[in-house]
């Protein structure tokens, strides 16, 4: 090891969220990642644990009345829910609902809504939300609202699904009224802590007809009172709960960034470098690890079917899982699954494999969303949203996916289109001239959004895993690593005295950021490691860099200082306001690429 590298790397560091000092031990980035993976498997538990679905109490998202799994589906009948609805003020506010067979709806006591029939579809999944038949506007008085639903059922499937209008399975929505029993007088408070609705049914002795029935009045419409007996044919009703739901949730989650069993692109992709880490080491234990992950989450896939769709949970755990159009929760997360298949060591389960991989090719090929130019885009935040983040959670997939064929027609096809699709992407999000990327462009408005400093780690990223692959000889590989280079001039540019990059890369008082310091290092070693940058010219940025992400790692393998997952947007305050955190995976991934690249820097004479 040269002389003039030693005191980069055996300077003492400084954590700055506890104030406490601590000199790191003379070691080589393996050694300190794998401090890093160490805490990690030990926090990390490949398993559910059961617990009741419990109520939300803001009415944000998607209520659901299962009378089928309540009352059973063979007979035909009516039934009730109430509920409560608690406004701040007078407001018309719009929801969105589904419904099978008929529904009538009252709100105070009013009709304002029958149908005889069952919406045109109960619900489709989105990108982040969930899609429902029909809109209807609730005229909302200040103070307890009652709402009242009487649905009729022919026999078989028997659901309510309501939402407020546009609401997002992430999403939190303060301002928007309150939901649940609150508002009904004379019930046991724990009775609200286990649900928002009462239902009352079925009633059998009913007319054949929906139009008939919806229109016969019942004894649970003529106004809520506790201890109501309601007499049909030979047998009673009363108000009662639906059945409790019982759902697994993963162990030892983080109540911000979740778990690292959790099924998304960055746990997955903890799990897809900490395979590249064992080879690196030599060590199994971390390829242990990723297999468990991967493992874990096909064998949890009828379980959270299960979950989403027979139980309505579709804000349960990995619920993304199931059937969730988006490169987050699809390509992305396949790239550990990708990697075990090109190891070729054996596995009993490849065909678990080999299906995922073969769907998620279909799923990149044909179902994504593109733009009509052919890159990636998605539908939110607007309607054909380009996002930088999705040249990592689609482009490298591509790329091991042409490696993992067999079809050569296949494989060209797939390079090709990551190629292309760099080029695309920068028409839409790369400004030239700060040879930076902003954070996302809507197609139908131009806008100008921050140089968030993850998102152009994720560019980057792609753009590495791409020139690994591609023959040199390819007619894209050339303007591939020009920009590639031009890219990482400007970041270099742009690295603060400490070693870090801002969390906006062009704003200090955003501050340092752990996740994309770590990407760039990792880039900027790649490129000096495979000759497409200049040694010299790179290796002090590097190795700066290097110590930076030291600084911010204790003993025990806690990092500090990774910026919370981020959505888009045009107001550089929402970048400078959000949560900085500890462990968090986001920065955990390109941290562990970050050390196996420098371990080889270091090496290389």
């Amino acid at each position: 090891m040269k002389e003039y590298l030693l005191p980069l790397l055996l300077t003492a560091c400084t954590v700055s969220c506890s104030q406490t000092k601590y000199v790191l031990p003379d070691e080589m980035p393996l050694k300190t990642i794998e401090r890093v993976a160490e805490r990690i498997t030990r926090e990390t538990f490949f398993s559910y644990k059961l617990e009741l679905a419990e109520p939300q109490k803001n009415f944000e998202f998607l209520e659901t009345i299962d009378f089928g799994n309540h009352f059973g589906t063979h007979h035909t009948g009516v039934a009730f829910a109430i509920t409560t609805i608690t406004s701040k003020s007078d407001t018309l506010f719009p929801v969105e609902f589904s419904h099978t067979d008929g529904l009538t709806v009252q709100l105070n006591g009013s009709e304002i809504y029958t149908k005889n029939e069952g919406s045109a579809f109960l619900l489709r999944q989105g990108e982040r939300n969930v899609f429902l038949a029909d809109t209807l506007i609730l005229s909302l008085k200040a103070g307890i609202n009652t709402l009242l639903f009487k649905s009729f059922s022919r026999g078989g499937e028997w659901k309510i699904f309501i939402q407020p209008l546009g609401a997002l399975i992430e999403g939190h929505s303060p301002q928007n009224p309150t939901i649940g029993l609150e508002g009904l007088s004379d019930l046991d408070p724990e009775i609200a802590h286990i649900t928002n609705w009462l239902v009352a049914g079925p009633f059998h002795n009913v007319p054949a007809s929906a139009n008939n029935a919806l229109h016969k009045v019942f004894g649970p419409e003529k106004g809520f009172q506790a201890g109501s007996v309601f007499q049909d044919n030979t047998h009673k009703i009363s108000w009662t709960v639906l059945k409790p739901v019982i759902v697994g949730n993963v162990i030892n989650a983080h109540p911000l960034w979740g778990a690292y069993s959790n099924y998304n692109y960055h746990t997955a992709g903890v799990a897809w470098v900490m395979m590249q880490l064992a080879e690196a080491t030599k060590n199994p234990k971390w390829d242990t690890f990723a297999l468990q992950y991967t493992d874990f989450i096909l064998q949890s896939v009828p379980f959270v079917d299960y979950q989403v769709n027979t139980l309505n949970q579709y804000r349960s755990v990995n619920h993304h899982l199931i059937q969730t159009p988006l490169l987050d929760f699809t390509l992305a997360p396949s790239l550990p699954f990708l990697e075990r298949l090109l190891k070729k060591k054996p596995l009993s389960n490849k065909d678990d494999y080999v299906a995922w991989v073969d769907r998620m090719i279909n799923y990149a090929l044909f179902q994504q969303s593109r733009d009509k130019d052919g890159h990636f885009n998605r539908l939110t935040p607007e309607k054909f949203t380009t996002w930088t983040d999705d040249m990592f959670m689609g482009l490298p997939f591509l790329m091991l996916a042409g490696q993992y064929t067999s079809d050569t027609a296949l494989r060209k096809k797939l390079w090709n289109d990551a190629v292309n699709q760099v080029f695309l992407f920068n028409q839409q999000v790369w400004d030239s001239s700060a040879a930076l990327y902003q954070h996302a462009q809507f197609s139908e408005r131009k806008v100008k959004m921050p140089y968030w400093s993850r998102a152009n780690g994720w560019a980057i990223w792609a753009v590495t895993e791409i020139l690994l692959r591609l023959p040199e000889n390819h007619p894209g590989y050339a303007p591939l690593l020009k920009h590639y280079q031009k890219h990482v001039r400007s970041l270099a540019r742009l690295q603060n005295k400490k070693g870090f990059w801002y969390n906006v890369l062009d704003l200090p008082s955003s501050g340092n950021e752990t996740s994309g310091t770590a990407i760039f290092v990792m880039a900027i070693a790649r490129g000096i490691n495979h000759g497409w940058l200049d040694k010299k010219e790179y290796e002090e940025t590097a190795l700066k860099g290097w110590k930076a992400l030291r600084s911010v790692i204790e003993p025990d393998g806690t990092v500090h200082g990774i910026c919370m997952g981020t959505m888009c947007s045009e107001d550089v305050n929402y970048y400078l306001s959000r949560p900085i955190l500890d462990n968090d995976s986001h920065g955990l991934l390109g941290l562990i690429a970050a050390g196996i690249e420098m371990q080889n820097l270091l090496k290389k004479p």
